[in-house]
């Protein structure tokens, strides 16, 4: 789904993310002393400007994204054009301390995941998946309607006998023949039991339209309450628990976009038909995407591609290693080339979701 309330919900989305993590390289460099020369919400040019705390602050003109510019953090020109190397602020900070302000950042974004997950535990409860079969959706019209199927019901037998998953449901209904299914239904805050005789016969005569079967299923799934402390923590083994299937599925991603395969990594475009879909189904469904984005936004910095996080704590550890800085202007066009390997990784990725449908 395409809107302009998805495109809202979604930069409102992304810009809280990119907000917390950049006050986290913020917070972690001014603890230590470093000076923060600018802090901007925004890219591109500026439309406001305020001094406090020694930063100058900026409300820039695109709403994507942010940056801070930390003392020391980047070479400087001087007046005959040769890059010096930073000597101040970050720069005179140990590893340990460059180390702290690179991965606050990342960090952040996977703690703020963390707690988004656990409030959606709290206020929605736990999913408990059961082996009972759901009917999701009824077409109108359709055979499985005029039967007397309704959507919600629950199906729990078929000819008086338990079933395994909602595929042998699946099966039953497409079979030819009569079957009677039994169904709870949940009417006016009541469950209520009945019994449902369903005759399938798709074939009909000549000259007669084919009837129409009509039905969604899937498992059956309820919410089981959650007290805040074991949500906290079920949210933090789940999400931390996930962290190498998350870097391999977006190291494959990365080959698949560049080989031009098929596939699941999503740019703005396709993030923001996610969150179409998944505001049409409610507050708490679209605050688990939010601490998605997070958790994944959090991961794909940690990456040891220079340019991210990951890879400047990934040559600052080079250096540390080798126990001396790389060249003048060594580092700067490792960042540029790993800077724009990205770009053109979400280039790629922006045309799939545009050109290729899901």
């Amino acid at each position: 789904m395409w809107s302009f309330m998805s495109i809202i919900v979604w930069l409102i989305i992304i810009n809280i993310a990119v907000f917390i993590h950049e006050l986290a390289h913020y917070s972690l460099a001014k603890w230590q002393g470093v000076n923060v020369k600018a802090f901007s919400i925004g890219m591109g040019p500026i439309l406001a400007r305020w001094n406090a705390t020694g930063t100058e602050w900026r409300i820039s003109a695109l709403p994507i994204g942010g940056y801070v510019d930390i003392d020391g953090m980047t070479p400087t020109v001087d007046e005959n054009g040769t890059t010096v190397p930073p000597s101040t602020g970050m720069a005179k900070l140990g590893y340990w301390g460059k180390f702290a302000v690179l991965f606050a950042g990342p960090l952040s974004n996977i703690i703020l995941a963390i707690l988004i997950i656990a409030v959606v535990l709290i206020g929605q409860g736990k999913p408990v998946i059961t082996n009972n079969a759901e009917l999701y959706s009824i077409q109108s019209g359709s055979s499985a309607e005029k039967a007397g199927f309704k959507a919600l019901d629950v199906i729990t037998k078929v000819d008086n006998q338990f079933i395994k998953d909602f595929q042998e449901v699946r099966n039953s209904l497409s079979r030819n023949g009569i079957r009677t299914f039994s169904v709870k239904r949940l009417e006016n805050g009541k469950a209520r039991n009945l019994e449902i005789t369903f005759d399938w016969s798709p074939v009909t005569k000549v000259g007669q339209k084919r009837p129409i079967f009509g039905v969604s299923i899937g498992a059956e799934q309820f919410y089981k309450p959650v007290a805040p402390l074991q949500a906290l923590s079920d949210s933090s083994t789940t999400l931390l628990g996930a962290i190498p299937m998350y870097v391999s599925k977006i190291f494959e991603g990365i080959f698949n976009t560049f080989a031009f395969k098929p596939s699941d990594v999503s740019g703005p475009v396709g993030t923001v038909k996610v969150v179409g879909t998944f505001l049409d189904q409610g507050f708490y469904a679209l605050l688990y995407l939010a601490g998605m984005i997070n958790f994944g936004l959090g991961i794909f910095n940690l990456l040891p591609i220079p340019g991210l996080d990951g890879g400047r704590i990934l040559l600052n550890s080079i250096t540390a290693i080798r126990r001396r800085p790389f060249a003048p202007g060594q580092e700067e066009f490792i960042n540029f080339i790993g800077f724009a390997f990205v770009l053109v990784f979400m280039a790629l990725v922006t045309l799939k979701d545009v050109f290729v449908p899901r």
